[in-house]
């Protein structure tokens, strides 16, 4: 059981479609986009995603990373690829 299971109580299945996920989502780096969405009628609760409507601000190590990334990688299909044959060595053991 890892530190996530125990926090939430639950099992993750490691998919690559997980993987990938974790990879791609700044959150899980420690980083924070903000403005990813706005509101466009707050009577009506209407909200927009950003498409560049609105500026944005990246933030990084905005909180403490889950995933430890190399962001100086051109290339997230190699650091994927490393990370899922990780799991999958780990879960076949």
């Amino acid at each position: 059981m890892n530190a996530y299971e125990e926090i939430h109580g639950v099992t993750r299945k490691w998919t690559k479609r997980n993987v990938m996920g974790m990879l791609t989502n700044e959150a899980y780096a420690g980083d924070q986009l903000t403005r990813k969405s706005y509101t466009v009628d707050y009577l009506n609760h209407v909200r927009k995603k950003n498409e560049g409507e609105k500026e944005q601000q990246y933030l990084q190590d905005h909180h403490p990373a889950e995933v430890t990334l190399n962001r100086h990688s051109c290339c997230w299909e190699e650091e994927y690829r490393y990370v899922w044959n990780c799991k999958r060595t780990i879960h076949s053991q």
